[in-house]
């Protein structure tokens, strides 16, 4: 195993060890996923999707995720294909390290991060912390600044560097 280094070196030396696929080794080795490798694990879902009769229609825009196409399997079933797939072709691992990579690049705290561009958008009051966002996001009771501002919440937890065009 590789020694990682950098803001995703937890992250990559977890994947690695929990995965035993020397496809998902060989991706993470250098620490960095390509738009190659990622197309590679689209193609890698299909194939096995495809083994099971299902429809795979493609990686997710967002980068977290796929779609399938309608099946005649049941929700149970369908669920059992649907993790050997993750598991098999490493999506579990790549998909989400590679999100959180373009987004968060030196892996800030989520906290950090939502809180920043909670201010930044004028949703909440500039001395709003990090510490508060951990308190109020289990329920979803943030102190925006008025009723409209909800909407930079779901937008910040899209794309944390938002910006709104009217601030």
């Amino acid at each position: 195993m590789p020694t990682f280094t950098g803001p995703y070196s937890e992250e990559l030396t977890e994947a690695w060890q929990k995965s035993k696929s020397a496809w998902v080794h060989a991706v993470l080795e250098d620490s960095q996923i390509s738009e190659q490798e990622y197309k590679e694990l689209g193609v890698r879902l299909g194939e096995c999707f495809a083994e099971s009769g299902v429809e795979f229609t493609g990686l997710s825009d967002d980068g977290v995720g796929y779609s399938l196409g309608p099946s005649s399997m049941n929700s149970d079933d369908l669920e059992r294909v649907a993790d050997s797939c993750d598991e098999s072709t490493g999506q579990r691992w790549i998909q989400v390290l590679r999100a959180s990579m373009m987004s968060n690049p030196q892996n800030t705290p989520i906290e950090e991060v939502m809180t920043e561009c909670l201010i930044r958008n004028g949703a909440v009051a500039p001395d709003y912390t990090a510490e508060q966002y951990l308190r109020d996001v289990p329920k979803q009771a943030f102190p925006f600044l008025d009723s409209s501002k909800e909407q930079v919440f779901w937008a910040c937890s899209t794309s944390p560097s938002y910006t709104a065009a009217n601030q």
